[in-house]
């Protein structure tokens, strides 16, 4: 089973991600991260979520296998740089801090665009993602 953990969870992209990984069977979300809902229900601010899950936002980061960072613009790299990421855990950046400069505080981020680089994004450890005005 891979533990994940989300940061930046209230948001959009978060949401769809939750989503997708409350359903795959090799997943267990450990955290969904956000400082502004602390302690409330996912499903307060994914009211799409009901009845899938009794998950609550929280502000500990509980050793995951992956990070699936859904931060706004600036705060991945502000996040990377001030939390201590152990080098086995896995990040996938679904922002934008990551795309253009992939080596980063020890760290080398693939451009994760599938269609040019398939094979390079199945053997990456961390993931930048393109986003969707890339594709």
């Amino acid at each position: 089973m891979i533990k994940v953990g989300i940061l930046g969870g209230a948001g959009y992209t978060a949401g769809e991600l939750i989503r997708l990984l409350l359903f795959h069977p090799e997943v267990e979300i450990k955290f969904v991260h956000s400082c502004s809902n602390a302690g409330n229900r996912i499903t307060d601010v994914h009211a799409g979520l009901l009845g899938e899950t009794d998950l609550c936002f929280g502000t500990e980061l509980n050793d995951p296998d992956v990070i699936f960072l859904c931060l706004g613009h600036g705060i991945s790299r502000q996040f990377v740089d001030t939390h201590e990421i152990k080098p086995e855990c896995r990040i996938i950046d679904l922002g934008n801090d990551f795309r253009l400069d992939g080596d980063y505080a020890g760290r080398n981020f693939v451009y994760g665009l599938c269609e040019s680089a398939r094979e390079d994004v199945k053997k990456a450890h961390d993931v930048a993602n393109p986003g969707c005005f890339a594709t």
